[in-house]
């Protein structure tokens, strides 16, 4: 929702790089990926099978 309302204000070109807002769509693709979720299933997983404590309060 934020890329693409960036998009609509800035127009095609902001994607440029000439521009300084190419890394702003980086950004914007790492926290789209980022599933927690997938995550805490992870260290539940590590936990049961290697008996390696989880983070601490959601640090995940």
């Amino acid at each position: 929702a934020a890329g693409s309302t960036l998009f609509e204000l800035a127009g095609s070109q902001s994607t440029l790089a000439e521009h300084g807002l190419d890394r702003h769509w980086r950004n914007a693709r790492v926290h789209t990926l980022h599933d927690p979720v997938r995550w805490k299933f992870h260290a539940i997983g590590n936990y049961y099978l290697n008996d390696t404590n989880p983070p601490l309060r959601g640090t995940i």
